[in-house]
């Protein structure tokens, strides 16, 4: 009875147990982050996302880095022409001069020309024509330019014929390259052009009548006002590198910044109970 009038008169204390997101410091409730296993599996994925954003666009910046070099060696090696350098008549070492400026003395042999299907200039379909060289160490595969789709299905044409006699082609080198699919011969009989969907001299190599084919293309120049339309100088822009690397650093912080303001507003949500203080 004495215990039972000592609790008559006193209000019920509150079970403090039942805020447990709520922490008290001079008897103010102080809010913490969630720490429920869905709010850390949150924390955990939005740390992932950030940190793959992150070196997605590092990566990027890398690339960029090596654009540039690679750039600067092209732009070293393609001027001036130069005559043909000797490791692109040996398999292996030609990589060594791809992009050099050079220059080259023969006759070309349109009985043994390619056209390269699939070639598109200015966003207009059509072929490259590729017709051999032949000079003094062998032959040159050289890249002429492109010509539109009725060109190549009347071959040849009037338009795109090749110059006859001794004649200097200048340009740059281009390969080597590996084609997937298997490369159509050359008739020179029906007057009709091998068709290849790449330049690849081991692979053309056996279709001609030549024991000395160079490793490289040799890609020519021209003029633009006439067939073929010539193929132009390497591309030296710094491609898409930098606005990707700028991309993936917006949405680590996208990630992070937006994650940040629904925790805050979670929490903002959460009102401690009026019994919170203790007494």
């Amino acid at each position: 009875m004495g215990d039972d009038r000592l609790g008559a008169g006193r209000k019920p204390r509150p079970d403090y147990d039942l805020e447990p997101q709520a922490d008290y410091e001079q008897g103010v409730p102080r809010r913490r982050l969630p720490l429920t296993p869905a709010w850390l599996a949150g924390h955990v994925a939005v740390l992932l996302a950030v940190v793959l954003c992150v070196n997605l666009g590092l990566w990027q910046v890398r690339r960029l880095h090596q654009r540039r070099a690679e750039n600067s060696v092209i732009r070293a090696r393609i001027h001036p022409p130069a005559s043909l350098p000797d490791a692109g008549w040996q398999p292996g070492s030609a990589p060594a001069v791809v992009y050099r400026g050079v220059r080259a003395e023969g006759r070309y042999d349109p009985a043994h020309e390619f056209l390269v299907r699939y070639r598109t200039h200015e966003g207009l379909p059509g072929y490259g024509v590729i017709t051999p060289l032949v000079t003094a160490d062998g032959v040159v595969l050289v890249d002429r330019g492109w010509v539109p789709l009725e060109f190549g299905d009347r071959w040849p044409a009037d338009r795109a014929v090749a110059p006859a006699g001794d004649v200097t082609v200048t340009g740059w080198l281009s390969g080597p390259h590996r084609s997937r699919t298997k490369p159509v011969a050359p008739s020179p009989a029906r007057a009709k052009p091998g068709l290849i969907a790449d330049v690849a001299a081991a692979q053309l190599r056996p279709l001609l009548p030549y024991d000395r084919v160079y490793e490289l293309t040799l890609v020519a120049d021209g003029s633009q006002d006439r067939f073929p339309a010539p193929a132009g100088l390497p591309d030296l822009s710094e491609g898409p590198h930098r606005s990707y690397a700028f991309q993936w650093f917006s949405f680590a912080a996208i990630a992070l910044i937006g994650w940040s303001a629904i925790v805050v507003t979670s929490e903002r949500k959460r009102k401690p109970s009026p019994s919170a203080s203790p007494a």
